[in-house]
């Protein structure tokens, strides 16, 4: 079997071609890449459209607490990624982290696929102390009236 080195074109060595008629397309060959997967990270973290990645969105964040953040680094396996928390949400610990760490997400995850017992569920954000101010219409209405009144 031959090698080649990237970046080289060698003429004579063309995998596929017309006939000397030129009638109709003739298989000549194979190409094989090879290449160290372990060294290519998967990002799957949501993406603009455009951008191709067929692992994009694929992760296991809660979607309505948390975002997810890629960590590359960790090679071609998913949990690559930290979910952390939104705006109005908080992580619920008291950890030196303050994010999820994705490959323990992902586990869980198949924990619940695959009928385990899981933790998947806990690993969402709380929604933070004070982060919403909620008013009651009416007792601001009777509340104002009250300080007119008086007046």
């Amino acid at each position: 079997m031959e090698r080649f080195q990237c970046g080289k074109f060698h003429m004579q060595h063309l995998f596929f071609g017309w006939d000397s008629l030129k009638a109709r397309l003739e298989f000549k060959g194979v190409v094989a890449v090879t290449m160290d997967l372990t060294k290519l990270d998967i990002n799957q973290c949501p993406d603009k459209a455009y951008v191709p990645n067929a692992f994009k969105g694929t992760n296991k964040c809660d979607k309505k607490s948390s975002y997810c953040v890629p960590i590359l680094g960790r090679g071609y396996e998913t949990g690559g990624y930290k979910c952390e928390c939104k705006q109005g949400y908080e992580y619920p610990f008291e950890d030196q982290i303050t994010y999820y760490d994705g490959q323990l997400v992902e586990g869980e995850f198949i924990n619940l696929v695959d009928n385990n017992k899981t933790r998947f569920h806990t690993y969402q954000c709380r929604i933070a102390a004070g982060s919403t101010t909620y008013v009651n219409f009416m007792t601001l209405f009777v509340m104002t009236c009250l300080s007119l009144l008086q007046i």
